[in-house]
């Protein structure tokens, strides 16, 4: 009989519930503590889910029985909370981005690297069935050689969000590295790391100290383009569009799947069941404890992801 993974969730964020219901619904893992500086608000926490709010973050880590630390703060918290858990070899999970800060990012990898235990960063659009249905594709060069991919999100974010919190996300969180940070991880994990990055970003909404409008263009060695448009400032949400011309055809993903004008998307539930991204990955990442094997997405991949985040405000700046 395999023992249940034991959790305590480290913050009490809007996408706490979200992670704590995804462990939860795993039938090889449990959530014991919850933690946040606020104890009455781990409290209330609490009090919903039916697990035990904890006064310190040391008590979880002295605690023994508790395999695996969840860590859904603030981002600049993320590394040294994660630094902590890992010398007590705990396994952890880190909600994205790795951290704000890249030399703490480049410690937590270098941490990882030398523990036995699994350390993972939340990338859920890796999980997406019709990014899953894409990779396939072009590992089968189903489209011929790739030499050409753009992707458009225009996502409203308005003053509310922004002030949530302590507020981080109005002077952090800007739009690379708080929304697409997501599709820059999976441009690395189609076409390999960039040769060549060109970025230009501005700031649109005058309440907040981030930019939250940006055009990105790299450059990978394989002779292909990749083509980044992103901003919050848009009044209205519209899909995310991601495309990818080939030598042979184009997909094109958004609203549906789409290859040679045909809609492909429903080919999605034969790859996986509908279950969100988020808990494919959770459910991932429980695997790779119980089954002592690497996490489909690594540490270092968050930090490449970080690294070309950071590519990008430098060459802004020149």
């Amino acid at each position: 009989m395999i023992k249940k993974i034991r959790f305590a969730i480290i913050g009490t964020s809007d996408i706490s519930p979200a992670h704590i219901k995804a462990i939860q619904r795993n039938n090889y893992a449990e959530v014991v503590y919850i933690y946040s500086r606020d104890f009455q608000r781990a409290k209330e926490f609490a009090n919903t889910y039916n697990i035990a709010p904890a006064r310190t973050y040391e008590d979880i880590l002295m605690d023994k029985s508790i395999d695996a630390i969840d860590i859904v703060t603030e981002p600049n918290r993320h590394a040294k909370l994660a630094l902590a858990a890992i010398q007590k070899g705990k396994h952890v999970l880190i909600e994205k981005p790795l951290d704000f800060n890249i030399a703490l990012a480049k410690e937590v990898t270098i941490a990882a690297s030398k523990s036995p235990t699994i350390t993972s960063v939340i990338s859920q659009k890796r999980f997406d069935p019709k990014i899953k249905i894409i990779k396939r594709a072009l590992d089968n060069k189903t489209i011929g050689n790739p030499y050409l991919a753009e992707v458009k999100l225009m996502w409203m974010r308005n003053r509310e969000y922004y002030e949530k919190g302590n507020g981080w996300r109005g002077r952090e969180g800007n739009v690379l590295i708080n929304q697409a940070i997501h599709w820059i991880d999976i441009a690395l994990w189609f076409f390999g790391f960039p040769s060549k990055i060109r970025s230009s970003n501005i700031k649109v909404k005058k309440d907040i100290a981030c930019y939250d409008t940006a055009i990105c263009c790299f450059e990978f060695p394989n002779n292909l383009l990749f083509n980044l448009v992103c901003s919050t400032a848009v009044n209205k949400n519209e899909h995310e569009v991601f495309k990818i011309y080939g030598t042979k055809s184009v997909l094109t993903y958004g609203e549906s799947l789409r290859f040679r004008n045909m809609r492909i998307d429903k080919l999605a539930n034969l790859i996986m069941s509908p279950r969100t991204p988020l808990q494919c990955q959770i459910d991932s990442f429980i695997n790779s404890i119980i089954y002592n094997k690497p996490p489909e997405v690594s540490v270092i991949d968050a930090y490449n992801a970080l690294i070309v985040v950071k590519s990008c405000e430098d060459d802004n700046k020149r």
